[in-house]
């Protein structure tokens, strides 16, 4: 046995820098789709359906701040919410998989991650957010990212090295 040089398992992948910045890309990637599908489903189903709403949140900003501090519900009503949650929630179970797809070694992993980085911002979201939002934040942040680790699951489910139990896929 060579003291300097070490032994490495040919099953355990090494975690050079380029593999570590993949990585992060992936779960960085997962991130901005999220916030990126989150404001089209919302603004999208606004123009489709809520008229009045998208002409409010393309308007003027300072009129908009100046009605969301006062009643945020005649900017977002109810039935928009709902929609966007629901929506959201589904392609999340995609984004979920994407992620998990497209990640160099451990996929669920790198679901757990994103899906932690969305719970918190929510989670902060809930905290100072505005008190008539805060239901909103919170189902965002309970059901998020149990939509993204369920789709990092079903990508895991379905591959075929699943059950290998190493870091490969």
């Amino acid at each position: 046995m060579n003291l300097s040089e070490p032994e490495y398992d040919d099953d355990q992948p090494l975690l050079t820098p380029p593999l570590l910045l993949r990585s992060f890309l992936n779960v960085a990637s997962g991130y901005a789709i999220y916030y990126i599908s989150l404001l089209g489903v919302g603004v999208g189903m606004a123009a489709a359906f809520f008229p009045a709403t998208f002409e409010a949140i393309t308007g003027d900003p300072d009129i908009l701040s100046a009605r969301l501090a006062e009643d945020p519900s005649s900017i977002a009503p109810a039935g928009l919410l709902a929609a966007v949650i629901i929506t959201q929630t589904i392609l999340c179970v995609g984004i979920g998989w994407l992620v998990a797809r497209l990640a160099p070694i451990a996929p669920y992993h790198h679901g757990g991650i994103l899906a932690a980085i969305i719970f918190f911002g929510h989670f902060q979201q809930a905290i100072g957010g505005l008190d008539s939002m805060r239901g909103v934040s919170v189902a965002l942040m309970i059901l998020m990212p149990l939509a993204i680790v369920y789709g990092s699951r079903r990508y895991r489910a379905g591959d075929s090295n699943a059950d290998e139990g190493g870091l490969n896929r």
